[in-house]
Formats: structure tokens, C-alpha cells, sequence
């Protein structure tokens, strides 16, 4: 979903006796494309497709690319690279990675180890790990795991935020509440991609 001008995210998930599981993901837009447009795409697990490696990993690529394989979504405006990965014991994940982006790995479930051989770091899950600035990213199966890779390049834009709505500043804040409160908020019709 991208918000932009004219959609109020709110949501109230319906809670069933196994429980619930997700991860959600929040990406800011640009200044520049705060107003822009609001759109939704429904994204299917069928859309992903599944790739195994042969290194033991069996990846769904979200967005950017891995292995050969692009993901379904390509219009985000700070390019994105989601991949969601599944580590067998002993497999592995490797793949580049520009180091002016921002990195990070939310393991669901598992051990792996992050980083070469000779110096990787244990991580056990449920875990975030923010990656520091590299070239490579390598990942290792200790146990089954299954786990999300992202990377970003970073906005460096300020951000205020309130509620639902993240802006630049907190008069860009205030000015979204009047919008809301007056009828004005809905600048664009929303379109289901």
C-alpha cells in the first residue's frame, strides 16, 4: 500500500484461536512524493514464486532482485531489496549488497550465522539484526530458519510523526489533521494495482 494523499491506515485484525503471525513492513515516501497518489496492490504468495538455491536456501523475492530472479515490486521509491528466505541446516545465502544502502535481518525462527566463516555472528531467533555497511551479505543455516532480508537506500529526510501519518515536520503534521478534519484529505482517487 502506498498511503500518500487519501488513505487513512487503520487496521483491526481478527484475532483466531491459533493466534496471529506477520510482519509488516513501513516504508517512508520521499518529501516530494508525500501527496502523491494512493495505491494498493494485492500481492499474492502465488505472485512470489519460490526458488531454491544450490546452496541450501529456497528464497520468495518481494522486491529488487537475488539469484537471477526479480520481485514483483518495482515502483518503490526508495528501492528496496525484500527477499524472504528459508535456510536449511548447513545452506547458505550470499548476495550483494551497496554499501550506502541500510540493511537489516528479521529472523522469524532459527539459528544462522551472519557474516564469513571465520568471523560470522551467531543469531537465534525471534531477532532484528541491522547489517553494517558491506559489499556482501552472507547468511548460514545452523537449525532450519526462516527469515527476511532488507535493504534500502536511506532518505535522510527528517521525520515527524503522529498516529498514522508520518511526515517532515510537525507543521506538515498539523496541516494533515486540519485536511482530515475539514473533508480536504482525500486529494487524489485512491487505485488498486
Amino acid at each position: 500500500m502506498t498511503s500518500g494523499s487519501g488513505i487513512l491506515h487503520e487496521e483491526m485484525p481478527v484475532v483466531r484461536p491459533e493466534g496471529i503471525a506477520g510482519l509488516q513492513l513501513w516504508l517512508n515516501l520521499p518529501a516530494r512524493e508525500k501527496m502523491c497518489a494512493p495505491k494498493y496492490r494485492d500481492l499474492r504468495q502465488d505472485a512470489l514464486g519460490s526458488h531454491k538455491t544450490d546452496d541450501g536456501a529456497t528464497l520468495r523475492v518481494i522486491a529488487g532482485s537475488a539469484y537471477g530472479h526479480d520481485g514483483p515490486i518495482t515502483d518503490l521509491a526508495a528501492r528496496p531489496t525484500f527477499i524472504d528466505i528459508e535456510l536449511q541446516p548447513g545452506g547458505k545465502f550470499l548476495i550483494p549488497c551497496d554499501p550506502a544502502q541500510t540493511a537489516f535481518i528479521y529472523l522469524e525462527q532459527g539459528t544462522i550465522d551472519i557474516g564469513p566463516e571465520e568471523h560470522g555472528m551467531n543469531v537465534e531467533g525471534p531477532a532484528l539484526a541491522v547489517l553494517g555497511p558491506g559489499t556482501w551479505v552472507e547468511l548460514r543455516g545452523k537449525t532450519t530458519a526462516r527469515l527476511l532480508f532488507a535493504a534500502a537506500h536511506p532518505l535522510n529526510e527528517p521525520i515527524a510523526r503522529y498516529g498514522p501519518f508520518v511526515m517532515n515536520t510537525q507543521a506538515e503534521i498539523e496541516e494533515t489533521l486540519h485536511d482530515l478534519r475539514t473533508g480536504r484529505f482525500i486529494r487524489h482517487a485512491p487505485t488498486h494495482v
